[in-house]
């Protein structure tokens, strides 16, 4: 799903990519706040939501939207098929993730989305989730930030920004790390763990 066309030639105007279901707990209000604050000093930049709110978020998104005139600003596609998510994350260059640390996503590994934003070349801002960051620290193609706050996303948004240079550095890094990050080599080490710890009657040991 994720061609070499999808990590090549980026536009030049930036925009910010969440990819999924967007609540509360996944950082909603602290996202449109902190990029109300980065639209304010760089009016060209635009956040982009692959996927929905709903309800309450729904009636938040649409109420800041427009008490702050972010209407060409802000774009939410709604649910889109997943074959489509690589052709829209192809036109933006920073993915934010900024869930609420739970023992779930604590422990359960990093989600999805960074595996995406990885995939399409983009360079990534996270909440200091411990798998996520461990994979930040491991291909060094983006930022983890200490909390989940309005001030420290959108400082980290704008060091992007305002830093042409380590943006582009860490999108080459995410493209780099997609070499690695792919189906077609993690379902080996699937298909080789299986066959050589599961199915491997040597490891049995008899008690």
């Amino acid at each position: 799903l994720f061609p070499d066309s999808v990590r090549d030639n980026k536009p030049q105007n930036i925009t910010i990519a969440h990819d999924g279901y967007l609540p509360f707990n996944r950082g909603l209000k602290e996202m449109l706040e902190a990029f109300k604050i980065v639209h304010s000093k760089h009016s060209n930049v635009h956040f982009k939501i692959i996927g929905k709110t709903i309800d309450q978020e729904k009636e938040f998104f649409d109420h800041f939207i427009s008490s702050n005139q972010l209407e060409n600003a802000v774009e939410e596609t709604g649910w889109v098929p997943y074959q489509k998510v690589p052709e829209l994350l192809a036109e933006c260059q920073i993915g934010i993730i900024a869930k609420t640390p739970t023992v779930n996503n604590i422990i359960g590994g990093p989600p999805i989305k960074y595996y995406n934003y990885t995939g399409a070349g983009m360079a990534i801002i996270d909440v200091d989730m411990p798998e996520t960051t461990r994979l930040l620290s491991t291909y060094k193609n983006g930022i983890s930030v200490s909390s989940r706050t309005v001030s420290d996303l959108a400082n980290g948004l704008l060091k992007l920004i305002e830093t042409p240079e380590l943006l582009h550095k860490y999108q080459s890094n995410s493209i780099r790390a997609f070499q690695d990050l792919n189906w077609e080599n993690e379902g080996q080490k699937l298909i080789d763990f299986y066959e050589n710890v599961v199915l491997n009657t040597s490891n049995i040991i008899i008690h």
